[in-house]
C-alpha cells in the first residue's frame, strides 16, 4: 500500500524505523532521516519569502550504534539551515496564530548556555546571488541523540553551544520511544495526556533569559502539528510538516515495505488509547498486504 493510511505519522513505519538492524534486516533510521531533510528542505523553500533559503547541510547530531548496529560517525552541523537575503517586508494577509501545547521560559529548561545539532539551516540570501547568515536551523532527532541514546551527552553539549549563538533551534521529534530531549516534559506513557511526538521550538533572542521553548505536541493518528518557525528579527513562518511527511512517505516508498496485519513493533510502547487509535486505522485498510 503506497498511501499513507495515518493522518500523520505511520506507527508502523515509526515502529520500524526504531528497530535495531541486524545482519539480516539493515536499520533503516539513517535511510529515512536524509531522504525526510531534503523533503524538508524542498518544502521550506517552496514557502520561504525570497529573501531566505533553505539548505540541506551536515548536521550536528552525532551518529551511534543505537538503531543502525554499527558505530557511526560524529557530524557537526544541522540538518536543514535557513538563510536570509535581506531585510524587507513580508507581504500576505493576517497570519493565524498557533498555540503551542507546552511552554516554558528558556532560562528553567537550560542551566547553561548550548551547542549546536545537526539540522536544516535557512540563510539569508543576499542580493548578489550569495548566500548569508543562518537564521534558523531544523534537526530531526535520532535515537542516538535522545536520554538513553549512546550519543546523548555529545549533543546536549552541541545542543547548549547552538542555542547560545542565538540561532533559533527547531528539533523535530518523532522517537516515542524514548524520554523527550526536554526533562520537563511531560513523558509519554509516564503521564496522562502526554504526546508520543512533538517539535520544539528554542529561541535564545532577544538573550538567554528572556528567551522561549515552545513545544507543539501531537498525537498518534493525528496530523504533524503546525509550527511558527522564527526567522529573522521580528519574522516567522507557520510551517506545515504534515505534507512533507506524507510526500516522505510516499516518494520513499516506505508504504511497501509495511505489513498492516500485523501490529506496529513493540506495541506495547504505545498508550492504550493510541493502540485502540492504530487498531482503528488498521481496520480501515481493505486488503492490507498490498
Amino acid at each position: 500500500m503506497r498511501e499513507n493510511p495515518y493522518q500523520g505519522i505511520n506507527a508502523h513505519l515509526n515502529s520500524s524505523l526504531q528497530t535495531r538492524g541486524t545482519e539480516d534486516q539493515p536499520a533503516l533510521w539513517h535511510s529515512f532521516h536524509n531522504f525526510h531533510i531534503a523533503q524538508i528542505v524542498i518544502g521550506l523553500n517552496a514557502q520561504l519569502p525570497d529573501h531566505y533559503i533553505a539548505l540541506d547541510e551536515q548536521s550536528l547530531q552525532t551518529r551511534g550504534i543505537d538503531v543502525g548496529g554499527f558505530e557511526e560517525k560524529s557530524i557537526k552541523t544541522p540538518d536543514v539551515d535557513i538563510f536570509q537575503r535581506k531585510a524587507v517586508d513580508v507581504k500576505g494577509g493576517a497570519m493565524t496564530v498557533l498555540a503551542p501545547t507546552w511552554e516554558a521560559a528558556l532560562i528553567e529548561v537550560m542551566q547553561e548556555p548550548i551547542r549546536q545539532p545537526r539540522a536544516a539551516l535557512i540563510r539569508e540570501l543576499l542580493p548578489q546571488r550569495k548566500v548569508g547568515r543562518i537564521v534558523s536551523r531544523i534537526e530531526l532527532l535520532s535515537p542516538s541523540n535522545k536520554p538513553s541514546g549512546s550519543k546523548y551527552q555529545t549533543y546536549v553539549d552541541k545542543r547548549t553551544e547552538a542555542i547560545q549563538s542565538e540561532i533559533p533551534l527547531i528539533e523535530i521529534d518523532y522517537l516515542h520511544e524514548q524520554p523527550p530531549i526536554l526533562s520537563e516534559l511531560p513523558r509519554y506513557l509516564k503521564i496522562t495526556g502526554a504526546y508520543p511526538y512533538g517539535i520544539i521550538v528554542t529561541d535564545s533572542r532577544p538573550d538567554w533569559y528572556a528567551g522561549s521553548v515552545k513545544v507543539y505536541g501531537f498525537s498518534v493518528a493525528a496530523p504533524i502539528a503546525q509550527f511558527l518557525l522564527p526567522l529573522a528579527a521580528e519574522e516567522s513562518l507557520i510551517f506545515d510538516l504534515n505534507p512533507v511527511y506524507q510526500k516522505t512517505f510516499v516518494e520513499g516508498r516506505w508504504g511497501d515495505m509495511l505489513d498492516y496485519t500485523d501490529e506496529p513493533e513493540r506495541f506495547d510502547t504505545y498508550s492504550a488509547e493510541d493502540q485502540a487509535k492504530i487498531r482503528a486505522v488498521m481496520a480501515t485498510i481493505p486488503n492490507k498486504t498490498t
